[in-house]
Formats: structure tokens, C-alpha cells, sequence
């Protein structure tokens, strides 16, 4: 097993980020099932994520931006809850559920892979893998297509990797 990098971050931080990042993947399909009243919880942990990414970065930027964002989507949530009509606004948490996949995987998965490649790749499938399933039992338009680009994206990946590889001639 590969020794931890020596400015890494702690395992510990690592399992945090594993946690919120996997709950910030899985929001999205879920928002399309019968766990959707989880969502509005769940759309918290994207910024979560940023902020415990900018920690282990050592990057105070990222965590405001994660800190600010959270506050945004508590505002509102509670506003919204208080019959407040927050206009164009309310289109935030919608966009952090969209996107906060695509930051999970870039804010814990590279990390982990600078710890652990297994680790990472047991992350990265299986986050995978819920998303899928989670479109897929939902009988969701466009399930299917899913499936098949995720595939494609996944092989286009490793033909892309092999080929740099050749030509470096590692």
C-alpha cells in the first residue's frame, strides 16, 4: 500500500469528505424518487464539500465560497418556508444539485487518489453506479441514454489515458 502523501490530507478528513461528497452525488437522483424529502437536506452538502475541500487544501477561498453558498441556501430555504417569494434566487438549489456531483468528484475524488487509487476508485464507481440506479428506478426519461453515456464516457476516458500513455511511453 502506498505511504499517504506527506501534506496530504488526514484520513480523517478524507472520510468526512468521502461522506458529503457521496450525499451531495446521490441528491440528485434521489430528487426524482420517493427519497425526495431528503433533498432539501442533502443540497447542503455541496457546500459542505467545498469547505471541507478548501481545508484540506489549505485554501480559505474555497471554504467561503463553500461557507457563502451554505448561507445562501439556508436564506432560502427559511424564506421560502416563510412565504417569502425569493424570486430568481430559489433557481440556487436546483443548480447546486446539478452541479454538485461533478464537485464532489473533483474535490474528494482527486484527493483520494492522491491517498488511495482503490479508494478513489471505489468512490468514484459507486457514486456512479447510485446515480444510475437512482434515474434508472425512477423510471426517469432518458435513463437508458444515461446509462449508455456514462459508458461511452468511462471508455472514451480509458482510450484516451492508454493512448498518452503510449505515446509517452509509460
Amino acid at each position: 500500500m502506498r505511504e499517504p502523501p506527506p501534506h496530504g490530507p488526514s484520513a480523517p478528513q478524507l472520510l468526512a469528505a468521502t461522506v458529503f461528497g457521496m450525499a451531495a452525488i446521490v441528491a440528485l437522483p434521489l430528487s426524482a424518487t420517493a427519497g425526495a424529502w431528503l433533498v432539501p437536506l442533502l443540497v447542503f452538502a455541496t457546500p459542505i464539500v467545498l469547505v471541507l475541500a478548501g481545508r484540506m487544501r489549505a485554501q480559505p477561498a474555497l471554504v467561503a465560497a463553500g461557507g457563502a453558498l451554505a448561507v445562501a441556501l439556508l436564506a432560502i430555504a427559511l424564506l421560502t418556508r416563510s412565504g417569502i417569494e425569493v424570486g430568481v434566487i430559489a433557481n440556487l438549489a436546483p443548480l447546486v444539485l446539478l452541479v454538485g456531483p461533478v464537485v464532489a468528484v473533483i474535490a474528494v475524488g482527486l484527493p483520494l487518489r492522491e491517498r488511495d487509487l482503490i479508494a478513489a476508485a471505489g468512490f468514484l464507481l459507486s457514486g456512479t453506479i447510485a446515480v444510475i440506479a437512482g434515474f434508472s428506478a425512477a423510471g426517469t426519461p432518458g435513463a437508458a441514454a444515461l446509462v449508455v453515456g456514462v459508458g461511452l464516457v468511462g471508455c472514451a476516458i480509458v482510450a484516451v489515458r492508454l493512448r498518452s500513455r503510449h505515446v509517452a511511453g509509460g
